[in-house]
């Protein structure tokens, strides 16, 4: 807990005049439930992302974060996005105050800043890919294939560029 006492606010506007006692026992009948929530369950977790095979120092890699496999990996269906400026071969990225759970990461390498995936023909020319390194087949891999459980106060995962 942070000092602050969620009760204050409800007992100070119940009336002015209530007594230090009341505002104590207030207080620590808050602090009992959230200790009895047990630790961590209402912590907030990151996600760390390195990136790693950046073919190109230029540009942007562009990241999308899902929790839910119907949506997943649609642009649309995002929770989540980020971007971080490529200087160099590696690259990371951290996605703050999430819920503990399972999630799926789809990123690109937008190397001319263009905010498109440049392909020809269907083929990528542009750096791609997923949490767990799931190799697209003749799609993109399943959220389950790129499924990672984001644990709190924090989860480190390395995905690997991939290239045509």
């Amino acid at each position: 807990m942070d000092g602050s006492c969620p009760a204050y606010d409800a007992v100070m506007r119940t009336s002015k005049h209530q007594s230090v006692t009341q505002l104590i026992a207030a207080c620590a009948i808050s602090a009992a439930a959230l200790s009895a929530l047990g630790p961590g369950t209402a912590r907030a977790a990151e996600l760390v992302i390195v990136i790693t095979n950046i073919k190109q120092v230029s540009g942007l890699v562009r990241l999308g974060l899902y929790n839910d496999p119907k949506r997943f990996p649609k642009r649309s269906g995002t929770i989540a996005g980020g971007k971080v400026k490529v200087k160099r071969n590696t690259a990371r990225f951290v996605f703050r105050n999430l819920k503990p759970g399972v999630y799926a990461v789809a990123i690109y390498h937008d190397a001319n800043a263009n905010n498109r995936f440049d392909k020809s023909l269907g083929i990528p020319l542009e750096g791609f890919a997923f949490s767990n390194n799931a190799r697209p087949r003749l799609s993109a891999p399943s959220f389950k294939r790129a499924a990672v459980t984001v644990q709190a106060p924090r989860t480190q995962i390395s995905i690997r560029l991939l290239h045509w």
